[in-house]
């Protein structure tokens, strides 16, 4: 019997641990849509990672490569 759980990806950033859902189809999917059709790629990076639970205003503060690390973790299939 397979077996399926929600996952979350636990980062520190700042000495603090935050904790993000995985996306789900459809939001991988909206994302994916949204991404391609917007200009400004970190505005929807920013808009993902909050529908995924992570605060706008900590997003904020982070530098870039720390937003596509995350970005990269959570859509990346593991082999």
């Amino acid at each position: 019997m397979l077996e399926f759980v929600k996952r979350e990806l636990e980062f520190k950033f700042d000495d603090e641990v935050y904790k993000i859902k995985f996306p789900t189809v459809k939001e991988m999917s909206e994302y994916s849509k949204t991404y391609d059709e917007k200009e400004d790629k970190f505005e929807v990076i920013v808009n993902f990672l909050e529908k995924l639970g992570l605060q706008r205003d900590i997003t904020e503060q982070m530098e870039v490569n720390h937003l596509t690390t995350i970005v990269k973790a959570l859509t990346e299939e593991k082999k």
